[in-house]
C-alpha cells in the first residue's frame, strides 16, 4: 500500500474530521485485526479540570481526572508514498497513552484503535456504501470459471495456451436491495527460467446495494456470501479482501477489518460438495434475500463444518441439536398443534381442574401447549432432507430417540448426559451437520436432482455414512443400504 517502516507500520500525519488543522505526526499500523494509528502528541486530553477550589492563601487548585466520557473519532490521515495515500479510521478510540513526566507535558504518545478503515479517500463519519467487492481464499476455485485452449507442436518446437475471459455473471438481489456479480480478470502473465503462465482473478461484487454501512455490508451481503461457500466447501471461506467504492464513485479503496482475515497461497486441494456452477448466480442471489430468516443458523453450522480446532463433541451434539429446533423455526414460524385460542382454552381447563395451589405450576408447564414438540420440528426437517439425501439416517425411530435424549442431557445438564460410547455420539454429531447443511442449502433454490446427485457423490459425505454404521449401528443398522 505505501512505505512501511520496519516494524511494518505507515508513517504519515493524521487528524479529527472535526478539527483539519490540526495535524499530527503519527504511525498507521496494519499489522492487527483493527487498525491503529499511533500519534506522537495527544489528540484528546488524558486529564481535565474537574473542579476548583480557592486556597487559603488565595490560590486556585485544581482537580484533575480522566473525561467523563469521550465520543468514539473519526480520523484523518495521509501517510508517506504509496497509492493509497489517503486513509480514514472509523471510530476510534484510546487504548494506551505514553508520556514523560508526572502529566506528561513533556511528552504524550496516544494509541487509538479503530472498528475500520479504508485506504485510498478520506470519508465523513457517516460514510455509506453501494458498491463493494471481496474475495474469499478459495472463490477462484469455488467458482472455477474461464477456458484454456492448448497447442502444442508436435516436435515440440513451440506450443500456445490462450485464455478466453468469461461473462460476468449478474443476478437482482430481492426487493431491489441491489446486485451481486461474479467477475473474473487474467492476471498479468509471471515468468522465470522454467517457464511462464498466467492465473485468472474472481471477484465478488455488490452493486446498487441501498446506501449501507460496514456492520450492514458485513452482516447482510458479504457474510451470506461467505457462510454459504463454506457450507459448499467445508473450507473457512473467511474474506481476504474487501473493497468499497468512495463516496464519489472515482475510485476503489481498501476495507481494514477485523472480519478481514490473511490470505494463504498455500491451501490445500478444493474437493467442494457444489460449486457456483451447481448453485448458479440466482442460487446465491435467493440465498442473500433469505439469509435474514434462518440467521444465525449457517454461521453455526458452517463453523462446526469448516472448524480445524480441536471441540468436544458434546459441544457440537448440543448445538447442532439446538440449532435444528432454530432452524424449523425460522422456517415454519406459522406451524403450530392447535391455535394460541385453543391452548388458552386448555390451558384455563387444566388449570381450573386442579387445587388453587397447583394452578399456576400446571398454568406454565402447559405455557407453549400450541408449540410443536421438539420431535415434531426434527420430523419434518427430516422429512425436507430424505428428498434430497436419502438414507441420511438408517433407523429414523431411533435417530430422533438418539438426538432427543442428547438435546435435553447436554441442554439440562442430567446426571447420565453423554456417558455413552463417544464414537456414537461423533456419529450423531456428524449427521446432524449434514442434516443442517442440506436442508440449509435448499434455501438457493437450486435444482434438487443436482443436489441430490452431488450428494451422492461427495466422497466426505459417503465416508461418513460407512462412519456411522460402524460408529453406530442402533441408527445405521448395516442392513440399512
Amino acid at each position: 500500500m505505501a512505505y512501511e517502516d520496519p516494524d511494518g507500520s505507515h508513517p504519515g500525519v493524521f487528524w479529527s474530521s472535526n478539527a483539519t488543522d490540526v495535524k499530527i505526526p503519527g504511525r498507521l499500523v496494519l499489522s492487527g485485526p483493527r487498525p491503529r494509528v499511533v500519534l506522537s502528541s495527544p489528540i484528546t486530553p488524558a486529564l481535565v479540570v474537574k473542579s476548583r477550589t480557592q486556597g487559603a492563601d488565595g490560590s486556585t487548585i485544581a482537580e484533575l481526572g480522566p473525561p467523563e466520557s469521550q465520543p468514539d473519532l473519526t480520523l484523518h490521515g495521509e501517510v508517506i508514498h504509496g497509492y493509497a495515500r489517503k486513509v480514514t479510521l472509523f471510530e476510534c478510540r484510546t487504548v494506551r497513552r505514553r508520556s514523560q513526566g508526572l502529566l506528561g507535558s513533556d511528552f504524550e504518545e496516544q494509541t487509538l484503535e479503530a472498528e475500520w478503515s479504508i485506504l485510498g479517500s478520506h470519508e465523513d463519519e457517516d460514510f455509506t456504501m453501494e458498491t463493494c467487492s471481496f474475495r474469499f481464499p478459495s472463490v477462484d476455485e469455488w467458482t472455477v470459471r474461464g477456458s484454456y485452449n492448448l497447442e502444442f507442436h508436435k516436435d515440440r518446437s513451440s506450443g500456445k495456451i490462450s485464455y478466453e475471459r468469461p461473462e460476468d455473471l449478474t443476478a437482482p438481489l430481492a426487493e431491489n436491495q441491489g446486485t451481486v456479480t461474479v467477475k473474473t480478470d487474467l492476471r498479468p502473465p509471471n515468468w522465470n527460467l522454467n517457464g511462464s503462465g498466467f492465473s485468472y482473478y474472481t471477484r465478488m461484487i455488490l452493486e446498487k446495494l441501498p446506501h449501507v454501512t460496514i456492520s450492514q455490508l458485513i452482516n447482510q451481503y458479504i457474510g451470506p456470501v461467505i457462510q454459504l461457500v463454506t457450507l459448499c466447501t467445508s473450507k473457512d471461506a473467511s474474506p481476504t479482501s474487501i473493497e468499497v467504492r468512495d463516496s464519489s464513485d472515482a475510485r476503489w479503496c481498501l476495507v481494514h477489518h477485523a472480519v478481514v482475515k490473511e490470505a494463504h497461497e498455500k491451501r490445500k486441494p478444493l474437493h467442494p460438495l457444489l460449486t457456483l456452477e451447481d448453485v448458479g448466480i440466482l442460487g446465491v442471489a435467493e440465498w442473500i434475500s433469505s439469509y435474514s430468516q434462518v440467521s444465525p443458523i449457517p454461521a453455526l453450522v458452517s463453523n462446526v463444518a469448516a472448524s480445524d480446532h480441536g471441540r468436544t463433541v458434546e459441544n457440537k451434539v448440543l448445538e447442532l441439536a439446538a440449532s435444528l429446533e432454530g432452524l424449523h423455526r425460522r422456517l415454519y414460524p406459522q406451524v403450530r398443534r392447535m391455535s394460541k385460542s385453543q391452548a388458552d382454552r386448555v390451558r384455563r381447563m387444566a388449570r381450573d381442574s386442579v387445587p388453587e395451589e397447583f394452578a399456576r405450576i400446571v398454568n406454565d408447564a402447559l405455557f407453549h401447549l400450541y408449540d410443536p414438540t421438539y420431535h415434531e420440528r426434527l420430523v419434518q426437517l427430516l422429512d425436507d432432507v430424505e428428498e434430497i439425501a436419502p438414507g441420511i439416517v438408517g433407523d429414523r425411530g431411533q435417530w430422533l430417540h438418539q438426538v432427543k435424549s442428547a438435546r435435553n442431557g447436554f441442554a439440562h445438564q442430567l446426571p447420565n448426559a453423554g456417558k455413552g460410547d463417544i464414537e456414537s455420539l461423533h456419529a450423531l454429531s456428524q449427521s446432524l451437520r449434514w442434516v443442517l447443511t442440506f436442508r440449509l442449502l435448499r434455501l438457493t433454490g437450486m435444482n434438487e436432482e443436482i443436489i441430490s446427485r452431488k450428494i451422492r457423490e461427495y466422497q466426505p459425505y459417503a465416508d461418513f455414512l460407512t462412519y456411522a454404521k460402524r460408529a453406530n449401528p442402533d441408527a445405521w443398522p448395516a442392513s440399512a443400504g
